[in-house]
């Protein structure tokens, strides 16, 4: 009984800690136009971050939060990750209580931690057709001479 209280008490730690490290750092939501017949503006884009330095089932959770947070923002609607990339950055420990104690240490509060960069773009929604830009009219073939020029007499 012990085991199990201990192994229920640990997945409900892990599982709300594996969520609380990614974070929507750009969200730009997406915008209908006022002309009835135009449809969308903007599908919404953003980007979001999550911690690596960890094991790898708990970057894989961290990861998995991530791409959760991703469908909750876009709605219902697709997304594409646009661009993935890696980053050192500052992480400072700051809650209400512990301000006072990490001002007294100075600058060794701060710790540099590594963090995946997700850059997304949400797609239309599931059904609506992408409407087409219009063909841009083509030049008229080149011949192979230059017309004749007549003579005015």
């Amino acid at each position: 009984m012990r085991r199990l209280f201990y192994n229920v008490l640990a997945a409900g730690l892990l599982g709300s800690s594996s969520g609380c490290m990614s974070q929507l750092v750009e969200a730009v939501p997406a915008r209908k136009s006022a002309i009835a017949g135009v449809g969308w503006i903007d599908y919404g884009r953003g980007e979001i971050k999550y911690a690596v330095d960890s094991w790898g089932w708990v970057t894989s959770l961290r990861r998995r939060a991530a791409l959760r947070r991703i469908r909750k923002f876009c709605k219902g609607r697709g997304y594409k990750i646009a661009q993935e990339f890696e980053k050192r950055e500052v992480a400072v420990p700051y809650s209400s209580d512990d301000v006072e104690t990490n001002m007294k240490k100075g600058l060794a509060h701060y710790s540099v931690d590594l963090f995946e960069h997700m850059v997304f773009e949400c797609s239309p929604p599931e059904g609506e057709s992408v409407p087409l830009p219009p063909k841009a009219v083509q030049p008229p073939a080149a011949e192979a001479k230059p017309p004749a020029v007549e003579a005015v007499p």
